[in-house]
């Protein structure tokens, strides 16, 4: 049986090393001579030297989840915002009657508490902040709803 070059950093079991690895001899003095029938090798070039090759496929998978999860939550927030009537004044850009949605996300985007603030005037209306015309109240969503809103509202640019 051939011994089996180890990924880095130094792990000793029965892994194959990733492919494109190349087996080397242990220079150190320190390392012992016999590891048990296997060899070190080394990580191939572009993959982190701080990642371990077993790794690789979980940040695919997480690169893929943040690629298709990401903007699916966006499209049912946008559909959340049709369903609920909030685009009878709100347009992504331009006023309707009310101001639009990117006009909000810039005007807040440097506030720590206007999730807040948003989720409340969502909730329970107001007047004054973008002129004379009120805001309703919407008793038909819940809190939930109400900040799931104003978070995307903030996450448009």
């Amino acid at each position: 049986m051939t011994p089996r070059p180890l990924a880095f950093p130094l792990m000793f079991g029965h892994r194959s090393a990733p492919m494109g690895c190349d087996a080397v001899q242990p220079s150190d003095s320190r390392l012992p001579a016999d590891l048990g029938g296997h060899q070190l090798s080394r990580v191939p070039l572009g993959m982190p030297k701080h990642l371990p090759a077993h790794m690789t496929g979980l940040m695919l998978a997480l690169m893929c989840w943040l690629a298709l999860g990401v903007p699916s939550l966006a499209r049912a927030d946008a559909a959340l915002s049709q369903q609920k009537n909030c685009n009878a004044c709100h347009a992504m850009e331009g006023t309707i009657t009310g101001p639009s949605l990117k006009a909000m996300a810039q005007k807040y985007a440097n506030d720590r508490t206007a999730a807040d603030k948003l989720t409340t005037r969502i909730l329970k209306g107001g007047v004054g902040v973008w002129g004379p015309v009120p805001m309703p109240a919407n008793p038909q969503l819940s809190e939930a709803e109400a900040r799931r809103l104003a978070v995307w509202i903030l996450g448009l640019k």
